[in-house]
């Protein structure tokens, strides 16, 4: 649930979760490997495997979701060295929106939704165990737990004309307190809560898609063992994403995003205060991805894919509330859908990564290079 994740893991998506026609249970099994080396000389390898189920009707869906994680850190140096193996935090979510009425001709619809993450990960590590506290542009997760979350939304969506929509949804989400580091077990985190507004504007026709969209969010004060220690700027995020049928049997989906946050007040060890940073940008964000598919048989496609992100200076280490450097990466590969039948469908990727870290006045540049493998199955009941 931080943000850098929130950001970083862009997926194609519609504003809302997918409804089924009639009551159907759908589970799915994803297998994500990410493996790399850097220019120093050492390696890292997260496979994680997450397993979801979820039963949707026409105006409901509930859902649970919980996985495993394998991550280990490679080097010539023993103390760079580490490894862990844990359960994921199981989230479980439900959403509503069966609550529908007209206004000046058109539909309106609201919706509530929610959902709980259960610390069942492993949120507490210590020694070497924090060498695989890796970069989110590098590895799926950066933790492998955290508190006890929540997050509660409400949300309208007003039909504009038979292609045009916009929704307004709200969003509320209590991040739990947690132990990170296994070697001072006293220290407790609180990130703060988040509230968060935003909204849709969606153009569709048939299975051509466009969106555009806006959210402000205003994290509160973060707190260590009690004690105020970071105030995160506002964030303004915008996005805008497509989907088009550009040929018959071609399918060009493609997204964009922007994220900017303002000053962060840090705190000053002397003074005890928190103090308006100075000189600093607050770790903007650029991420952008694009996928053509081609159906080359009847039930089968296949497809390049490429994506790119960005983050500039200062971006939070949520671990320790530290600021990291800037860095980018990119991915570029190939993929394949395959539809079994009308219930079974599987996806998989291949993607080669390249990573390059500015650096800072205390850490020197780093490169690295690597892959990205996905694989999924889903089955319909």
């Amino acid at each position: 649930m931080r943000r850098a994740m929130m950001v970083l893991t862009m997926q194609w998506a519609l504003i809302a979760p997918a409804y089924a026609a009639g009551p159907t249970v759908v589970s799915t099994l994803e297998v994500e490997l990410n493996d790399w080396h850097d220019g120093l000389g050492d390696e890292g390898t997260q496979l994680a495997t997450v397993v979801a189920v979820a039963a949707t009707a026409p105006d409901w869906r509930l859902g649970i979701s919980t996985g495993y994680v394998r991550a280990e850190a490679r080097s010539d140096v023993p103390d760079f060295r580490g490894s862990v193996t844990t359960p994921l935090d199981t989230v479980v979510s439900a959403s509503f929106r069966g609550l529908k009425t007209k206004v000046a001709g058109r539909s309106l619809q609201f919706s509530v939704d929610g959902d709980l993450s259960l610390p069942t990960g492993k949120s507490r590590l210590g020694g070497r165990q924090r060498n695989v506290i890796f970069d989110p542009l590098l590895a799926r997760y950066d933790r492998y737990g955290e508190g006890l979350n929540y997050s509660a939304g409400v949300g309208a969506a007003l039909a504009l004309t038979d292609t045009l929509s916009f929704a307004l949804a709200g969003r509320f989400t209590r991040t739990g307190k947690y132990h990170p580091d296994a070697d001072s077990p006293d220290v407790e985190i609180d990130p703060g809560d988040t509230p968060a507004i935003g909204g849709h504007l969606v153009w569709q026709r048939g299975s051509d898609l466009l969106s555009f969209g806006v959210e402000v969010a205003d994290e509160e004060v973060a707190r260590r063992n009690g004690a105020r220690l970071l105030d995160r700027g506002r964030s303004l995020e915008l996005s805008v994403s497509a989907v088009a049928g550009v040929a018959p049997g071609w399918t060009l989906t493609g997204t964009a995003l922007y994220s900017h946050r303002r000053k962060d007040r840090r705190l000053n060890e002397v003074t005890g205060e928190l103090e308006l940073e100075q000189g600093r940008l607050s770790g903007d964000i650029w991420a952008a991805a694009a996928s053509v598919y081609r159906q080359i048989l009847p039930r089968t496609e296949l497809g390049l894919e490429a994506d790119y992100a960005s983050i500039g200076d200062s971006e939070i280490d949520d671990a320790d509330f530290s600021y990291l450097p800037a860095r980018r990466r990119w991915r570029l590969g190939i993929g394949m859908k395959h539809r079994a039948n009308s219930r079974l469908s599987l996806t998989a990727a291949a993607r080669y990564v390249d990573y390059r870290d500015r650096g800072s006045s205390l850490l020197l540049p780093l490169n690295a290079a690597g892959v990205n493998v996905t694989f999924g199955v889903s089955n319909a009941f």
